[in-house]
């Protein structure tokens, strides 16, 4: 009796086969049907050629297969019925389980909104107002946190003038479950004619070290405002506007700005009036510039390294050396890319001595520490 789950392999070697009868097994009824079937089949393919020899194996094969396929097609069948849920259907959470029935993004005009008054400001005969524009997070909106900043509006004597920023603070609906932008404004400079006020933007859940922001200007027949502007560092509030203070992997740099507000927006660019300049660029003045060596070392000194020829200086320097780092050369004032520090050349003074040194070996050497 050939039993289910024989391998082809013990089919089709001759010894295996029965020689004179087929074998009788007490069995029941339907199981001695099918081993005399099996058995007789085998014994008719004794003594054919060879191609019905392979049919005969081919058949076996094909009934393995469609057997295996008829006890794996219940399993699929009862798992995709036992899941009782679509791959594209969205999975709803908090605040927004009351819309299961809309797609992702048609959930969002069914989100609650509201407005939180940022500042206001008057004139002679003019007032204004600015909002934050805020859709709910699904959370606890009795919090500031159950909201997220969509967009500013600003209004003139109670009518709406501009909606800002709606693109930049999109958040979608899944996205809203997990993080939200905040607002933050203050007043910069005031006059009679006119009002700076400096709007800070933030997402979270984000990296630390940068700083995003806005800038808005009323005056009694006007409204200015300025994209989004964005640094690795921080911006300083200056009588005429804001400073930035940039990161460059190592230590910090002056970054000046110049406040244009003599067209319809405001713009901020670099204000190159208030740099040094050499050869190939200007020079950026290091904030909080003073280290110390971590271990004696041998220190090269270039003196000029923007001259055809310059002269090295080899010194040795130790932990009990102090180090101020001056300057930072780059011709990178325009571009708006990240400065790092190990691609410029950086003036210090250490041991009575002042030149240049450039590299991630030297800045080491000289007890900076790559941080982000």
């Amino acid at each position: 009796m050939v039993r289910r789950g024989a391998s082809i392999s013990k089919l089709t070697r001759p010894q295996d086969w029965p020689a004179q009868e087929v074998p009788v097994i007490e069995a029941s009824a339907p199981e001695k049907v099918a081993s005399n079937a099996l058995a007789f089949l085998t014994m008719f393919s004794i003594g054919k050629r060879s191609e019905q020899m392979e049919r005969t194996i081919t058949f076996i094969r094909s009934a393995r297969k469609a057997n295996w396929l008829l006890l794996a097609g219940p399993i699929w069948l009862a798992g995709c019925l036992g899941s009782g849920k679509d791959v594209n259907q969205p999975e709803l959470h908090s605040g927004f389980d009351a819309m299961p029935s809309l797609p992702i993004e048609a959930q969002r005009d069914t989100v609650p909104r509201k407005r939180s008054l940022l500042e206001e400001a008057s004139f002679e005969n003019t007032s204004y107002a600015i909002y934050a524009d805020l859709i709910s997070r699904g959370r606890d909106t009795s919090k500031a946190y159950g909201w997220s900043v969509e967009g500013i509006s600003i209004e003139r004597d109670g009518e709406l003038q501009l909606s800002l920023y709606q693109k930049e603070f999109f958040v979608s609906v899944q996205d809203l479950l997990e993080g939200g932008s905040e607002v933050h404004s203050e007043r910069l400079d005031s006059d009679s004619s006119r009002i700076l006020f400096r709007l800070d933007c933030e997402y979270s859940p984000s990296a630390p070290g940068q700083e995003v922001i806005a800038l808005v200007q009323l005056r009694p027949d006007q409204i200015q405002t300025s994209d989004l502007f964005h640094i690795e560092g921080r911006f300083e509030n200056r009588p005429w506007g804001v400073d930035g203070i940039r990161w460059t992997g190592f230590f910090a740099v002056e970054w000046p700005y110049r406040l244009n507000e003599s067209g319809k927006d405001l713009t901020l660019s670099v204000d190159t009036s208030r740099l040094q300049r050499h050869v190939q660029g200007q020079l950026l003045r290091i904030l909080d510039g003073n280290r110390r060596p971590p271990t004696s070392s041998l220190l090269e000194l270039v003196d000029n390294p923007f001259a055809s020829a310059p002269t090295v200086t080899s010194l040795t320097i130790h932990p009990e050396d102090s180090v101020k780092m001056i300057h930072m050369a780059t011709d990178g004032v325009g571009s708006g890319r990240f400065l790092d520090a190990q691609n410029h050349w950086i003036q210090i003074e250490v041991a009575g001595q002042t030149g240049w040194v450039k590299g991630m070996d030297d800045l080491l050497k000289i007890g900076c520490q790559p941080s982000g």
